[in-house]
């Protein structure tokens, strides 16, 4: 009964040597192990991946109906092996010479196998830009494929005359289901789409030392725009202002606002008037931008404080501080108006 069975038993299997994909100018063959197969049809059927990912969002797979479809070419062997032998073939497919999608179906002895040949790839390198991201295509040789086309959302995206594809800013970001098209090769893939995020930064350089009650200090503020985080021309922020918030040592707040220009080749000076009895001093620079995928305007803000005479907030009288010499370093003790304190151990 075992013996019988063995040789009643009918396989057709796609041997795991079979490449996923294969080069664009490769020629095609598959391995299969068959047995007890007296009849072997072979159908292949090329497959449209740009209109199957138009009609359905995703990427062609083993379980395509074919049923109504038309082979591009067929072909039928005779295989004369006992029913008792396995044997490995290696079948030709001369009809998957040009780049693409294929589907190859076996059949024989009342069972069937599927194969899933993709011939040719794409790759996509995408960066981001101050108008949104760019995507790079090469192919699986690494080569670029400046003719290529992305397709999102039903809309079709050409390579500008930098050979990349410039993809805008989106309400909606995140992974987005996409088909890039380069000919007759065209691959399903995810492109992460970004949103349109401005983000204000400020960097100060103020000598703390000029803080002094009653006067006029000077300081530096390098202003920095970035759009999802490309550095973009500060031109963009619209009624740029400087506002300047003092506190003293009553808790009485005053605060200043005036427009503040901005050049993309320097830096702005500010002065900032020291009141007296000053505690703390506020700095803050905004504007407003536009945000032109979600069709509207943000304000956009930068703050930075500076704390004045922390030590009027305690009981200490004195404190130390270490200073430059000739020799060396040396501490000294000093009071609150900055007075030294002799004698002290």
């Amino acid at each position: 009964d075992a013996v019988a069975a063995l040789r009643e038993r009918v396989e057709l299997e796609l041997l795991p040597v079979n490449p996923a994909r294969w080069a664009r100018d490769a020629e095609v063959s598959l391995a299969v192990a068959v047995k007890h197969v007296p009849t072997l049809r072979v159908r292949v059927f090329r497959i449209n991946t740009a209109a199957w990912f138009a009609a359905r969002g995703a990427d062609v797979d083993l379980a395509i109906d074919l049923d109504g479809m038309t082979a591009g070419w067929e072909e039928v062997r005779e295989l004369a092996a006992p029913p008792m032998v396995r044997q490995v073939l290696r079948l030709p497919l001369p009809a998957c010479a040009r780049p693409g999608t294929y589907v190859i179906e076996l059949i024989g002895g009342g069972r069937a196998s599927r194969a899933l040949i993709r011939k040719g790839d794409l790759r996509l390198a995408g960066r981001p830009t101050a108008a949104g991201l760019a995507i790079d295509v090469v192919d699986e040789r690494g080569q670029a494929c400046p003719g290529a086309s992305l397709w999102l959302g039903g809309r079709e995206f050409r390579a500008g005359a930098d050979g990349a594809i410039a993809l805008p800013f989106s309400t909606r970001p995140g992974p987005t289901a996409a088909l890039v098209v380069d000919g007759d090769v065209a691959v399903a893939t995810t492109v992460e789409l970004r949103r349109e995020s401005y983000e204000l930064g400020v960097a100060w350089l103020l000598d703390r030392q000029g803080l002094v009650a009653g006067e006029v200090a000077a300081a530096v503020a390098r202003v920095s725009l970035r759009l999802g985080g490309v550095p973009v021309p500060r031109a963009l922020l619209e009624d740029a202002f400087l506002e300047i918030t003092t506190i003293d040592r009553k808790a009485v707040t005053a605060t200043h606002r005036q427009p503040l220009p901005l050049a993309d080749d320097a830096d702005a000076e500010v002065e900032v008037a020291v009141p007296i009895d000053a505690r703390q001093v506020g700095l803050a620079i905004g504007g407003r931008v536009r945000v032109v995928s979600e069709q509207r305007t943000i304000d956009l803000r930068a703050d930075r404080t500076f704390a004045i005479g922390t030590m009027h907030d305690g009981d200490a009288t004195a404190a130390m501080y270490l200073r430059p010499a000739p020799d060396g370093l040396r501490l000294g003790v000093y009071g609150k108006s900055g007075e030294p304190r002799p004698g002290r151990a």
